[in-house]
C-alpha cells in the first residue's frame, strides 16, 4: 500500500503541539473581542486545494456583502488558487512544510501584531491551524469537532458545526454567518480559478485545436482510488467510439504511475493518449483544464478545479460521500456506492487501517460511467 506515512507523524505533531498552544493560550479568551465593527477579515486555509476552491464563494460573499478587506493565510501549494482573485486584499504564505521551525516565526509575530478584526478557520481536524487563526484576529470563528474535545474547541469563539448533509462550499459560507454574511443556495456558484494570457498559450502550443478529455487515475491515498482496471476499460470506450485524444494528469510524484497506466493500453490506441503527469504548474493546470470536454477523476483537488472551471466532471467516492464534496458544477457526476454516512468524518487523522477498509469504489461500475459519458459528451 502506499499510504502517505508523513501523514501520520505530521498529525501526531499537530496533535501533541496543538494541544500544547491550546492550552497556553486559552487564557487570552478573557480579552477577545466582543462584536466591534469588523473591518478586516481572515482566513485560514493552510493546505488542500480542492478545500481552497471550494472556499472561494464565501469570501467572495464576504468581500461583496461587507466590503471588509481579505486576507488569505494559506500554503504553498494552495496559494495559486488565491492568487488573482480581486476579492482578495493580501495573501500570507505560512510554509508548513518547511522542516525548520523558526522559519515562519517572524510571519506569526507579524498576524499577531496586526490582528484582523475577525478570523475564519476553514480547517475541520487540525489544531495548528486553529491556533494560528485564534492568535491573528480579535474574534473567530471555525468548525467545532467534537473529537477534538476541549483542546482545539475551546480557543474558537464562535463554533459552527460541520453539517455532513450539506456541501462543504455551504459549510464554508456557514462560517460567515456569525458576521452577517447570508446567501441563497440556488446563486452560489464556485469561482473561476485565474490564470495569464502566458499559461494559455503554454497550454494552446501544447495541444493545438485537438479537443481532449483529461483522465486522473491517480490518488496519494490508496483507499481514494477507484480500480486502476476500470478507468482502462473506460478510457479503451473512450478511444473506440470517439476521436478525442486522453491526457493522463498528474502531479510529479504520478508521472512514472502514468507511464504504468499507458502501458495497459494497445500500441494503436497508445497513439492517442498523451501523459502530461508533473509537466505543468499549477495555474497551467487550471489553463489546460478549462480546454477539457470532459474530467474523469478520482476526488480530489483536481476534480474540484474541473468543476470551478465548469467542465463536466465523473468522480468516485468512497472514504467521502459527493453530498459533501461532489463536483459542485449542475454538468458534472459524483458516483457513490459506499455507505450513508461519511467515512471521512469517522475518521480523525488518516492512517495505515483506511487503506484496508472497503468503501464501495470497486462496486461503481465501468458501464455507469460509460452512460454518464455519454450524456456529458451529448450536452
Amino acid at each position: 500500500m502506499t499510504t502517505l506515512n508523513k501523514l501520520p507523524l505530521q498529525a501526531r505533531i499537530d496533535s501533541l503541539v496543538g494541544r500544547i498552544l491550546c492550552l497556553i493560550f486559552y487564557p487570552l479568551k478573557i480579552v477577545r473581542s466582543r462584536r466591534k465593527k469588523i473591518k478586516t477579515v481572515s482566513i485560514v486555509k493552510f493546505s488542500g486545494i480542492g478545500d481552497a476552491v471550494l472556499t472561494l464563494p464565501m469570501i467572495k460573499e464576504l468581500k461583496g456583502q461587507k466590503n471588509v478587506k481579505i486576507r488569505v493565510i494559506c500554503g504553498k501549494e494552495n496559494k495559486a488558487v488565491f492568487e488573482g482573485m480581486n476579492f482578495i486584499d493580501e495573501i500570507t504564505i505560512i510554509d508548513i512544510s518547511n522542516k525548520n521551525i523558526f522559519v515562519n516565526i517572524p510571519k506569526y509575530m507579524k498576524l499577531m501584531a496586526n490582528k484582523a478584526d475577525y478570523g475564519i478557520d476553514t480547517g475541520q481536524s487540525t489544531y495548528f491551524s486553529t491556533v494560528l487563526n485564534f492568535i491573528s484576529s480579535k474574534r473567530c470563528s471555525g468548525f467545532y469537532n467534537g473529537r477534538m474535545g476541549f483542546f482545539r474547541n475551546t480557543i474558537i469563539d464562535d463554533k459552527i458545526k460541520c453539517n455532513q448533509n450539506k456541501h462543504m462550499v455551504f459549510n464554508f459560507l456557514d462560517l460567515a454567518k456569525e458576521i452577517g454574511v447570508k446567501y441563497n443556495e440556488n446563486k452560489i456558484n464556485l469561482i473561476e480559478l485565474r490564470y495569464s494570457n502566458k499559461d494559455m498559450n503554454k497550454i494552446n502550443n501544447l495541444l493545438g485545436r485537438q479537443e481532449y478529455i483529461g483522465i486522473c487515475p491517480f490518488h496519494e491515498l490508496e483507499y481514494k482510488k477507484w480500480p486502476v482496471q476500470y478507468f482502462k476499460e473506460v478510457v479503451s470506450f473512450l478511444l473506440e467510439k470517439y476521436k478525442y485524444k486522453i491526457l493522463i494528469m498528474g502531479d510529479n510524484k504520478q508521472k512514472e504511475e502514468a507511464n504504468k497506466f499507458i502501458r495497459l493500453f494497445s500500441k494503436k490506441e497508445r497513439e492517442r493518449v498523451i501523459n502530461i503527469a508533473g509537466e505543468l504548474s499549477l495555474k497551467e493546470t487550471v489553463a489546460l483544464t478549462s480546454r477539457l470536454k470532459l474530467f474523469i477523476t478520482n476526488d480530489g483537488g483536481p476534480m474540484h478545479i474541473a468543476a470551478a472551471m465548469n467542465v463536466p466532471v465523473i468522480s468516485f467516492f468512497g472514504y467521502e460521500t459527493p453530498t459533501r464534496y461532489g463536483p459542485f458544477n449542475k454538468r458534472s457526476y459524483g458516483l457513490y456506492e459506499g455507505p450513508k454516512e461519511s467515512q471521512c468524518y469517522m475518521f480523525q487523522y488518516h492512517s495505515k487501517e483506511l487503506d484496508e477498509k472497503n468503501f464501495g469504489l470497486e462496486k461503481i461500475k465501468p458501464r455507469e460511467v460509460i452512460e454518464k459519458m455519454k450524456k456529458s459528451l451529448k450536452a
